[in-house]
C-alpha cells in the first residue's frame, strides 16, 4: 500500500477590511456600520466600549459654545483623568475666577464619578471623601 502524505499546511494571512462602510473608531475593534449613527450607539454601548467618552451637552449648550467629546479611552483610569484634566482650567488654570459655562466634564477625581455642577462635586467630596482635605472654594485638593 502507498503512504500518501498531505502536503505541508500553510495559512494565508491577510489584513481584516471592514465590510460595512464605516469602521469603529476604536483601533482594536473590527465590527464595521453603515452609518456614523450606529457607530455612534455601537460605541456608547458600554458593553461594546466601557471607557468611550462620548459626551453629547445637548443642541441647546452647542449652540453655546460646547463641544461633543470624543475621547477613546483604554482602561478605568484614562477616563476619569481625562475627565479631571478637562475640569484643571477651572480649577486651578486661567479660569479659575470665571463661571464654568463650557465646562463639559465634572467629576470626582477619587471616585469617578460625574456630577452637573463644580457645587455638587465639592457637596460629594466633602460627604464622600470626608477624610481627605479640601482647599476652600477650588475644589482642589490640600496636603
Amino acid at each position: 500500500m502507498a503512504d500518501f502524505k498531505s502536503p505541508p499546511h500553510r495559512t494565508m494571512t491577510a489584513p481584516l477590511t471592514s465590510l460595512k462602510a464605516v469602521k469603529c473608531s476604536y483601533d482594536d475593534c473590527y465590527h464595521s456600520f453603515d452609518s456614523e449613527s450606529e457607530m455612534e450607539a455601537h460605541l456608547k454601548n458600554p458593553k461594546n466600549h466601557p471607557f468611550y467618552c462620548g459626551k453629547n451637552p445637548g443642541f441647546e449648550r452647542i449652540q453655546r459654545g460646547f463641544e461633543k467629546c470624543d475621547f477613546h479611552g483604554k482602561n478605568w483610569e484614562e477616563l476619569v483623568s481625562h475627565k479631571v484634566q478637562s475640569m484643571l482650567p477651572w480649577l486651578v488654570g486661567d479660569r479659575r475666577n470665571e463661571k464654568p459655562k463650557k465646562l463639559n466634564h465634572v467629576v470626582c477625581e477619587f471616585c469617578g464619578v460625574d456630577f452637573d455642577s463644580l457645587a455638587g462635586r465639592e457637596i460629594h467630596r466633602r460627604k464622600v471623601h470626608p477624610s481627605i482635605s479640601h482647599s476652600s472654594g477650588s475644589g482642589i485638593l490640600t496636603a
